[in-house]
C-alpha cells in the first residue's frame, strides 16, 4: 500500500540525518496520500541507522493504523492535524535542530534574515502562544496542531511553511515531504546567521516599520448586508487581517413591520439600511486606531438578492417618499418574499412560446424569488404605487449610488451579478428584455425598460467616491472609492478564495452555490435548471455559475421546533430556552452513531420549495420509511442525508453538463458548527470540503473588490492572493461509506420523481 510513498518518506526521514537537524530517534517526516486519506509516516523509536521503507507506518486521518507493524511517530497526531487544517501541504516535518529550538524555547519568532529565507517564506516564522495547561495533560500531540493553526490565523500556510511550537521546536511543511526537509533545512541555514544577527534586524525593521506605517497601510471596509443585519468588516489590504467588525440589526425588520408571513411578503425599509450602514461603519472605525480611518480608501457592498424596490423618475425608493413612507409596497421586496408565484410562472410559461428565450441564461427557469416578478406583482396588486413607479432598482445597486451621489437613474452602474442573475439581462439581446416581451408578460410594465440600463459593471470596476456629506457622516476622506456591488453569496465565493471549476457552497438557513469557469471552457454549454450563468457575476473574466437549495439549515430547524413544541408548557421559561437549544447537538451526537444499515428512514429536502435542479416553489418534503422503532435520532440523520442528497444533485447538474468540479470549499453557519452535517455531505458527495477560516468571508470578499477597485491590487486574483485566510479543515469522505450512500441517493431520485408527479 502506497509504496511510492513510502519511499519518499523513507528516503526524507534519511535527508535529516544527512543535514544534521536530528539527533538519536528525534525528529520525524510523513506524507499524505490526499486522495485516499491516508498519511504514511516514520515509526517512533527506530534508529535511522536500521530503519527501511517497509517500516514506514500507514494512518487514516483519524490516527488509526491501516497499515505497518511498528509504532507510528508520537507526533501523529500533530501532523494530522495539520493535514486537516492546511489542505493544500503533502509533507510534514518535525525535527529538534539546535538553532531554531532555542528560538522555540525563548518563545521568539524568527524575523526574516537574507535573500534565502525569503525564498521560502513571506513573513516573520510564528511562535506559538504557550500551551493550555489542559492541553499538556490531555492529548498533548493533537494539542500541539490545536496551538500551530491558532498561530496561522490570519496567515497563508503555503507563503510561511513553518512554526515554532513555543517551549519544543519547529514544525515546517511543503507540498511534498522532499519539499517539507528542504525548508526545515532552511531553519538550519539560517540558524547561525540568526544568533548574532537576527535582534539587530529585527529592530531595524521595526523603527521602519513605525516609520511607514501611517503611509504605507491601507485599509478597506467590507459591508454585508444580510437578511436580519449589517456587518461593516474593517481589513488591512497587505494580509487580510480583519481589525474590527461591527454588526447592526435592521431596527424596523426586526420589529415585525411590512411582513405577513402567512402569505409569504417580507420587506424592508430603506431607512433601515442606511441607518444601520451609519452605525455599523462607525461603530467597527471606534474600534480600531485613528490613523486606520485615515488610510481607509476603499469601500464595496454586498447584499441579499433579488432584493429590488421601485423607484420614482429620480431614481428615489417610493418609500422614500411621505406619501408611501409606511406603505410595504414602497419598499424593498427581500429574496425571500413568495407573493410572485403567478407571475413567475408568466414569465416563464410566455419565454417558451418567444422567439427568444429570455431564461435560457437563467437555467430556463425564473423565480418568484427574483426581479421581474416581484415588480409586476406589485404593480398589479397596488394602484398608486403603479401610478407612481417610473423604474427599479436593486438595493445593492442603491447602497453604492447613494454614497456616491449618483442616484438618478441614468447614474446608477448596476450590477453585473444582480442584473445578470436575476433580471435576464444578456449581451446577446442588448441587456434586458425586449419591451415587447414585457409589455405581453404586463401591460404595467409598459415603458419602465427605458428608464432602466443596458450596461452592467463587474464588481471590481469603480461606481464613485464619498460625497462630503457622508465623508463627513463617517469620518473619511471623500477620495474613499466605492465600488460596484453585488450580491452576498457571489462576494462570499470571493472572499473563500474560489478559483476555476471550484464550488463554494454558502451554508446556513438554505445554501446558495457558486463555481466559476472560464469563458472558453464553458463555451456556448447552457445549463439548464440553475440560477443563471453569468460572465464576469463572480470574478471578471470567468463565467459565474449560481445554484442552491431552498432550505438546508431550515430543514434542521423545522424538526427542531416540532421537538420543542411541548416546551411550550414547562412554567420554567429559562429552563425551556435550555433544554430547546440542546436538542440539535443531541440530535446530531446521537444520529452520528447510527450505523449505515439501520439508516432506513428516506426523505426530500424541498420543506420550502426548490431552488435547483430545476426550481419549483411548489414542492413539498417527504419523509417515507417510518417504523414504530423510528426514533427523533433516526429521522433527523434521514433529514440531513435528505439535504446531503440535495447538495449531490446541484453538483451531478453541472457535471452533466460539462461544468467540472474539482473541488468543494464551505463556508457559513452550518460549516462551522456541524461536524456531523459536513461528514454526511462529504461522504455522500465522494468529495474532500475544505472550510474557510475566516468567519467573514461574505465581508471578506466584499472588502477584497474594494482593494481592487481602489487600486491596491490589479486583480480579485491578486487581492484573493494577499488577503485570503486559507481554510481551517477539511472533511475527507470515508468511501465505503460513499459507495453505500450512492444506492441510497439512487432511491432519493425516485422518491423525488413520485413526489413531483404525484403529490403535487
Amino acid at each position: 500500500m502506497l509504496d511510492e510513498l513510502k519511499k519518499q518518506v523513507f528516503a526524507a526521514n534519511l535527508d535529516l540525518v544527512k543535514h544534521g537537524l536530528v539527533l538519536f530517534t528525534w525528529g520525524n517526516v510523513s506524507g499524505i496520500d490526499r486522495k485516499a486519506g491516508l498519511v504514511v509516516i516514520k515509526p517512533s523509536g527506530v534508529s535511522y541507522d536500521v530503519m527501511k521503507a517497509e517500516d514506514m507506518v500507514v494512518v487514516d486521518l483519524n490516527g488509526k493504523v491501516v497499515e505497518g507493524k511498528l509504532k507510528p511517530s508520537s507526533d501523529t497526531p500533530t501532523h494530522i492535524e495539520l493535514y486537516k487544517a492546511f489542505p493544500e501541504i503533502g509533507g510534514v516535518v518535525h525535527t529538534h535542530s539546535t538553532y531554531a529550538t532555542a528560538w522555540a524555547q525563548a518563545g521568539k519568532a524568527i524575523p526574516i534574515i537574507g535573500t534565502t529565507h525569503a525564498d521560502y517564506f513571506s513573513g516573520d516564522i510564528p511562535c506559538t502562544a504557550d500551551m493550555q495547561a489542559n492541553w499538556v495533560m490531555g492529548d498533548y500531540e493533537k494539542e500541539t496542531g490545536t496551538a500551530i493553526i491558532n498561530a496561522f490565523k490570519g496567515k497563508n500556510p503555503n507563503e510561511i511553511p513553518g512554526v515554532l511550537v513555543k517551549n519544543h521546536g519547529p514544525f515546517t511543511w511543503g507540498k511534498n515531504p522532499d519539499d517539507a526537509v528542504h525548508v526545515d533545512h532552511e531553519f538550519g541555514v539560517g540558524q547561525k546567521t540568526l544568533r548574532a544577527q537576527a535582534w539587530q534586524k529585527f529592530l531595524l525593521r521595526t523603527v521602519e516599520q513605525i516609520l511607514k506605517k501611517n503611509n504605507m497601510n491601507k485599509y478597506v471596509i467590507g459591508v454585508d448586508y444580510g437578511t436580519d443585519s449589517c456587518r461593516a468588516l474593517i481589513v488591512d489590504t497587505s494580509n487580510g487581517n480583519e481589525l474590527a467588525t461591527s454588526v447592526k440589526y435592521y431596527p424596523r425588520w426586526m420589529s415585525g413591520n411590512y411582513c405577513d408571513p402567512a402569505r409569504n411578503q417580507y420587506r424592508q425599509h430603506p431607512k433601515d439600511y442606511l441607518e444601520v450602514m451609519e452605525a455599523s461603519i462607525k461603530e467597527a472605525l471606534s474600534k480600531c486606531d485613528p490613523s486606520v480611518a485615515q488610510n481607509i480608501v476603499g469601500i464595496s457592498f454586498d447584499t441579499t438578492g433579488s432584493t429590488p424596490a421601485l423607484t420614482d423618475g429620480n431614481g428615489t425608493p417610493l418609500a422614500m417618499l411621505p406619501e408611501f413612507a409606511e406603505n410595504p409596497n414602497a419598499m424593498f421586496i427581500l429574496w425571500k418574499d413568495h407573493t410572485a408565484v403567478k407571475e413567475a410562472d408568466e414569465i416563464n410559461e410566455l419565454a417558451r412560446k418567444w422567439e427568444v428565450d429570455f431564461t435560457k441564461y437563467e437555467g430556463g427557469i425564473y423565480s418568484s424569488e427574483w426581479v421581474w416578478a416581484k415588480v409586476l406583482h406589485v404593480l398589479r396588486k397596488d394602484a398608486a404605487i403603479k401610478k407612481a413607479a417610473v423604474s427599479w432598482v436593486e438595493y445593492c445597486d442603491w447602497l453604492p449610488a447613494v454614497l456616491t451621489g449618483k442616484t438618478r437613474l441614468h447614474e446608477i452602474k448596476r450590477s453585473r451579478c444582480a442584473a445578470g442573475h436575476k433580471a435576464l439581462w444578456h449581451p446577446d439581446w442588448k441587456g434586458l428584455p425586449s419591451e415587447e416581451f414585457l409589455v405581453a408578460l404586463g401591460p404595467e410594465l409598459k415603458g419602465m425598460r427605458s428608464h432602466l440600463f443596458e450596461e452592467t459593471y463587474t464588481s471590481n470596476e469603480v461606481f464613485g467616491t464619498l460625497t462630503p456629506e457622508w465623508a463627513k457622516k463617517l469620518g473619511l476622506s471623500e477620495k474613499v472609492v466605492v465600488g460596484v456591488s453585488a450580491f452576498d453569496a457571489h462576494m462570499g465565493a470571493v472572499g473563500a478564495e474560489i478559483v476555476a471549476n471550484t464550488l463554494v457552497r454558502i451554508m446556513g438557513t438554505s445554501t446558495c452555490d457558486i463555481i466559476v469557469s472560464p469563458e472558453n471552457e464553458i463555451g456556448n454549454k447552457l445549463i439548464p435548471g440553475i440560477c443563471g450563468q453569468v460572465d464576469g457575476s463572480v470574478i471578471p473574466g470567468m463565467v459565474g455559475l449560481e445554484a442552491g437549495q431552498s432550505a438546508f439549515g431550515d430543514v434542521y430547524a423545522w424538526f427542531k421546533n416540532v421537538l420543542a413544541w411541548s416546551l411550550q408548557f414547562i412554567d420554567d421559561k429559562e429552563l425551556a430556552k435550555k433544554i430547546e437549544d440542546k436538542i440539535i447537538p443531541a440530535l446530531a451526537e446521537e444520529a452520528a452513531k447510527i450505523p449505515m444499515e439501520e439508516s432506513t428512514i428516506l426523505a426530500t429536502d424541498w420543506l420550502n420549495g426548490r431552488r435547483t435542479p430545476d426550481a419549483d416553489q411548489n414542492l413539498t418534503g417527504t419523509i417515507t420509511g417510518l417504523n414504530l422503532g423510528s426514533s427523533a435520532p433516526h429521522i433527523f440523520r434521514a433529514l440531513v442525508e435528505a439535504t446531503a442528497y440535495g447538495s449531490k444533485a446541484i453538483v451531478d447538474r453541472f457535471v452533466q453538463n460539462g461544468v467540472n468540479v474539482d473541488g468543494i470549499l464551505a463556508i457559513g453557519g452550518v460549516a462551522k458548527k456541524s461536524d456531523f452535517v459536513m461528514q454526511t455531505l462529504a461522504d455522500v458527495m465522494g468529495m474532500p470540503i475544505k472550510i474557510a477560516r475566516s468567519e467573514q468571508c461574505v465581508a471578506l470578499g466584499a472588502a477584497m473588490f474594494a482593494s481592487v477597485a481602489a487600486g491596491v491590487y490589479p486583480t480579485v486574483g491578486e487581492a484573493q492572493k494577499a488577503m485570503g485566510q486559507g481554510f481551517e479543515k477539511t472533511y475527507f469522505p470515508q468511501l465505503e461509506i460513499h459507495k453505500q450512500y450512492l444506492a441510497l441517493y439512487e432511491k432519493y431520485h425516485k422518491l423525488g420523481e413520485f413526489v413531483n408527479h404525484s403529490l403535487k
